[in-house]
This record gives structure tokens, C-alpha cells and sequence, in this order.
């Protein structure tokens, strides 16, 4: 008889089992809405519910994880004899059968839910009652769950409610499933290439869909191999990884040595490494930059805030990778400059040494440009929620530091917003700003203005910020962009597939009352000097840009080699979410470049690159790169 009838056969007698007497809760609807946890049990409380009075005894946990993404054993009150402990998280272990099933369609680990949560002081290492290598027998109730405000996320499958028994002490871990050349490999380009829910439709290939080759190992212990770091670590303690074998050699690769992300390849193959495992053995991961690599890694694979992830089970050996410093291109002493920069909710309680790190970026790296624009200059009280929307003295404390760092003496402006209105961290009113330079012959000619005030794209939004300047014998606009972000848009590892991208059509109504602008300004004049520039939350090849487009601006990013293409590196993917565009007669007579300098490393003061470009302006003219 083949594997599946012996399968369907066992799982119908777990069923039969678990039906005994009629009292046990019967098998929960596949509902969007998943249980929350804090209506399991009671703090502390590992006992059974009591309507779960009837046990079914589960051959393996390849049974209870079935076949998909979903349990079809959902509901049930189980029992579980033998597992091995693999993991530990602060709220539950994951367990898994030492000898598998042999079935790759369906994992043999299972996290366990304790129903416990550490204090406010942080590390609780009390909360977990078994320690890795433990061989135990857990009963519990199967669940599938899903945070409530994380409605697109997939599901995870867990036992809640747990009554333990702890056999033995000390085992050896079960053999790891290799992620990564000659072990699975998901593919570079597709999650899921075949479903719209991956719950509920769609097919279960666990040998070709990464999305359905992860979920057959959740919960397993893995190991990964030599692995290339492409998205540093950050300050929640992760980092992301591609492991050795599925390294980017197709052009994808950027100058740091991490993969770009393009329309249709998103880079399924990356994953995280989390660091929750290691807090609860005293120890914390290095400041891993793109680039470095990191010996073998032995772990369980979780999957938590939309993406899979490994518990590394010991410390991280990291391989450091020095890089040599971008070359910064000076300005011609005639040439009209600007940078653009995300200075990440910058406000006077700042720490002073990422202050002096910005002002040092800007003011000696980048030259001092004739004039800067600033995203997430927050106000004068920063993130404190007290009326307060002025942010002159934040902008102070920084051109302060310019100067002091050996960079020009620059001129702050800024039109502040009604209080809460611009989004960001409530009460901390961010907002775009401009820096300019008096000593170079820039003035603004008017006080600068907020495009579209009262136009419904930017509701809760941050305004564009207009500045017409004088430089020279020449006037130039700037528009300074901050669009709107990408929170809120499903996941990649999500539910839904391929990942709805909610926001885009809030930035496309909002390049379109940009666009209006640019037409208005510029009049049919294809070399206007007008340059729009700032954080605008998206790749320049995004269909958001097609009021840009049709506004007659060109994205000078493009201009770029594919590999230097990007600003920002978002969970392992390098992308150019910051941009200059400029309407096409004048691009000629641009330079332009992307500084790496921030979004590769752990230790930045802002987690996005500068902009940097030149114009050639008025008669005379000579063309740029």
C-alpha cells in the first residue's frame, strides 16, 4: 500500500479517537479570524480544557501539521507522546518527533504555546518549564493561529492549553532538514505562483512554491550553510540571509553585496534570522553588515510578523567583509547641488552621536550641498503627544552640528503641520524640511508652501514641501516628497498571493496632484529646472510613477547601474525607495548618485542612503553623467 492511503488511514483513526464519547470540541472552521491567545487558558495554566475530556493519540506531528497550511486536525484535543524539545521562545517551545515521518510535504515540529509573556523588565527566562533536548509528552489542543492585527499573515499551527510531562534530559537533537544546494531550495523569483489565499487555494507544492517549502519544514529543526548577509542587523535583532547555493549571480546582486528587488522577483529565497532564541541564552547577534557571511547555522524555523525565520540555537560566527568607502563626486564650484536625506525621526532628544553622525554625513561626506532635503524632521517635543508642531529648534540642533562637524553654515526652513494630521508616530508631527546655504547665493525667493493642503490624496499624509529658490541668476523649484509608506501592504509570506500592495494607490493619487504641479510649474518647458525629490515609499519602475511620467519627469536613479539602484534594504530586498526626478530636458545636465553609506550597515545613523546630484543651470551649460 502507498504512503497516502496509510496516512489517510492513520488520520481517520486519530479522528475516530478523538470523536470517542462525543466530547471533545469538534474541528474549527477554516475562518479568517483566528483565536487569540489570550483567551486560552489563564496565565501559568497547562491544563486541558475541559470540555477535552475524550484524548486522541497522535502517531506523529507530521498528523497534526498535514498536508497544507492549515491543520486538519484543527480543534482537536491530542496528545503527543515523545517529542523532543528543539526551541525555546519566551511564550512556548517547539517539539518535534525524533524520527519522522519521511513525508516532505508535512513537518514534524509544532510549536508549543505556554500562554506566557515576559514582564516589563524584559528577559524572563523563568516562563519556560523545558529546556532544549527534553523528550516529553505534551496534550493540548490544536490550533491554528494568527495575530489580530495581522490579518494578512498566514497561520501558524500550534497546541495550546498544554499538560507536559518531562521524560528524559539531555537528548541529542534530531537530525536538521538543509535549507539551501542540496536540501531545499526555494526559488528566487515566485512565493506562490498558483493560489490567492495559500490557506485555502490554490496547490501544495512543497518542491516548487517557497511559500509551501517553508511551511513543510515550520517548526523543524534546519541547518543553513555558509550564508550571505543581506539585510543588516537591526535594532529588533535580525538579520537576513541567503544561504550558500542560492547566492544571486544574475545581475541582482547590489554594491554591497545584497539582492536588488525588481518587479516580479522579490527574492523568496531570503530569511531571517531572529534573535528571541538567543536573548534567552544572555546573548545578543552581531552588528552583521550586508556583504559579510556567517558560518553554519543550525536552528528551528519560525515564522512570526509575515516572514519565516531561524531561532539559531548557538552563537553566530561572522565573517566580516570590509568594504572600501563610496567614492563622493564633488560639485563643480558652478554647479547648482542637492542631497535628499531620511533622517529617521530626527528631534532634540536625539542620541547626540547619530546627530554628529548625520552632520558629519551631510555637511563634510556629501559636501555641504546648496541645498538639502529632509524627511522625518519631527517636532520640537518629538515623540511626545503634547500640541507642540513646531520643530525650529530640532532643525537648530542639526545645522548646529553641521557647522561644528566642519560643513557649511545652513539656513532651516520648514512649514509646520496641524497637529497629527501628517501621520508618522502620533504627536510627533514629522515632517519635510529644507536646508539651504546663503553663502553659495541661495535664497529662497518665497516662503516655502505645502503642496496639496487640502487635497484628499495627502490626507494623513505628509505634504509635499515646495521651495523656490534663487541660485545664482537662476531660479530652481524644489519639491521636497515624503509619500506614503508601505505599512499596510500584505506581506510576501502572507496569506494572500501574490502580496496585495494596498498603498500603491495612495501614492498614485498623490504623484498625480504632484504631476499637476509640475505642468502647472514648468508650462511646457522640457528642461524647466524643477526638481522633485525625497523618500517617495517606492521602486522608480512602480506604476505609482505614471503621473510622473506623463508629467514629462524622468527618474535620474535610472540612469544607474542595476547594481547601484537602491537606498533602503527592507527585510533582505535593496530597493530605491528614494528618488530625484527631473523633467527630461534637464536630465542631461544632471550628475547623480546614490551614497551607500547607511542602509548596508548595522551601525547608521539613518537607515536610508543620500541622494546626491548637480545641475548644470542657465546658458553655457555642459551636460552631466
Amino acid at each position: 500500500m502507498s504512503r497516502g492511503p496509510i496516512r489517510a488511514l492513520a488520520l481517520g483513526l486519530v479522528l475516530i479517537l478523538g470523536a470517542a464519547g462525543c466530547t471533545s470540541p469538534p474541528i474549527a472552521s477554516r475562518s479568517p479570524s483566528m483565536p487569540d491567545h489570550r483567551a486560552v487558558g489563564s496565565e501559568g495554566d497547562s491544563r486541558p480544557s475541559p470540555a477535552a475530556t475524550a484524548i486522541a493519540t497522535v502517531l506523529t506531528i507530521g498528523m497534526v501539521q498535514g498536508s497544507g497550511h492549515r491543520s486538519p486536525l484543527e480543534g482537536q484535543y491530542v496528545r503527543l507522546p515523545g517529542v523532543i524539545v528543539t526551541g525555546l521562545r519566551f511564550d512556548g517551545f517547539f517539539a518535534q518527533d525524533r524520527v519522522g515521518d519521511g513525508d516532505r510535504a508535512t513537518s514534524d515540529g509544532v510549536f508549543v504555546y505556554l500562554n506566557r509573556r515576559p514582564d516589563e523588565s524584559g528577559i524572563r527566562r523563568d516562563l519556560v518549564t523545558v529546556r532544549v533536548g527534553d523528550v516529553v509528552d505534551v496534550e493540548g489542543t490544536v490550533t491554528e493561529f494568527r495575530p489580530r492585527e495581522r490579518d494578512g499573515d498566514l497561520s501558524v499551527t500550534q497546541i495550546v492549553a498544554p499538560r507536559l510531562t518531562v521524560r528524559t534530559r539531555g537528548n541529542a537533537p534530531p537530525d536538521p532538514v538543509l535549507i539551501g544546494s542540496g536540501g531545499r531550495s526555494p526559488p528566487s523569483r515566485h512565493v506562490d505562483d498558483d493560489a490567492t489565499d495559500a490557506e485555502l487555494d490554490g496547490q501544495y507544492q512543497p518542491d516548487d512554491d517557497a511559500i509551501d517549502i517553508f511551511e513543510s519544514v515550520e517548526g523543524m529543526r534546519v541547518r543553513l550553510l555558509t550564508l550571505l548577509v543581506v539585510g543588516p542587523r537591526t535594532e529588533a535583532g535580525e538579520i537576513v540571509v541567503i544561504a550558500e547555493g542560492l547566492t544571486r549571480t544574475d545581475g541582482r546582486n547590489s554594491v554591497g553585496g545584497g539582492v536588488i528587488e525588481l518587479p516580479g522577483r522579490v527574492n523568496p529565497d531570503r530569511i531571517v534570522l531572529d534573535e528571541v532564541g538567543a536573548r534567552i541564552r544572555g546573548q545578543i547577534f552581531p552588528d552583521a553588515n550586508v556583504g559579510d557571511v556567517l558560518k553554519d547555522i543550525y536552528g528551528v524555523l519560525d515564522y512570526r510578523f509575515g516572514t519565516y525565520r531561524v531561532l539559531p540555537e548557538d552563537r553566530i560566527d561572522r565573517t566580516y567583509v570590509r568594504r572600501r568607502p563610496p567614492t563622493i563626486h564633488t560639485a563643480p564650484e558652478r554647479a547648482f547641488s542637492l542631497a535628499t536625506l531620511n533622517v529617521e525621526n530626527l528631534h532634540l532628544g536625539s542620541d547626540p552621536a547619530r546627530v554628529k553622525a548625520l552632520a558629519t554625513l551631510l555637511g563634510v561626506t556629501l559636501s555641504s550641498p546648496d541645498v538639502i532635503v529632509l524627511q522625518e524632521v519631527q517636532d520640537d517635543s518629538g515623540p511626545t503627544d503634547d500640541g507642540v508642531v513646531a520643530a525650529t529648534r530640532t532643525l537648530n540642533l542639526l545645522t548646529r552640528a553641521i557647522g561644528a562637524a566642519g560643513g557649511a553654515r545652513y539656513v532651516a526652513s520648514d512649514v509646520p503641520p496641524e497637529d497629527k494630521t501628517d501621520g508618522g508616530l502620533p504627536g510627533a508631527n514629522i515632517r519635510t524640511a529644507l536646508l539651504y546655504r546663503p553663502d553659495r547665493e541661495v535664497r529662497l525667493r518665497d516662503a516655502p508652501s505645502r503642496l496639496g493642503a487640502h487635497d484628499p490624496a495627502f490626507m494623513g499624509a505628509r505634504k509635499p514641501l515646495i521651495g523656490a529658490f534663487r541660485f545664482r541668476d537662476t531660479n530652481v523649484t524644489v519639491v521636497g516628497l515624503h509619500l506614503s509608506s508601505r505599512i499596510g501592504d500584505a506581506p510576501l509570506f502572507g496569506r494572500l498571493q501574490p502580496a496585495l500592495r494596498h498603498t500603491e494607490g495612495a501614492r498614485t493619487r498623490q504623484a498625480d496632484a504632484v504631476g499637476r504641479f509640475v505642468r502647472e510649474t514648468c508650462r511646457g518647458d522640457p528642461a524647466c529646472p524643477l526638481i522633485v525629490a525625497g523618500d517617495v515609499n517606492d521602486g522608480s519602475t512602480s506604476a505609482a510613477f505614471a503621473p510622473f511620467w506623463g508629467a514629462g519627469l524622468v527618474s535620474l536613479g535610472t540612469r544607474l547601474k542595476s547594481e547601484e539602484r537602491y537606498s533602503y534594504v527592507f527585510q533582505g530586498n535593496a530597493i530605491d525607495l528614494d528618488q530625484m526626478w527631473v523633467p527630461a530636458g534637464l536630465a542631461p545636465f544632471a550628475t547623480y548618485q546614490i551614497a551607500h553609506v547607511n542602509a548596508d550597515f548595522a551601525n547608521r545613523p539613518t537607515d536610508h542612503d543620500p541622494q546626491l546630484a548637480w545641475f548644470r543651470l542657465g546658458p553655457g551649460r555642459a551636460q552631466g553623467n
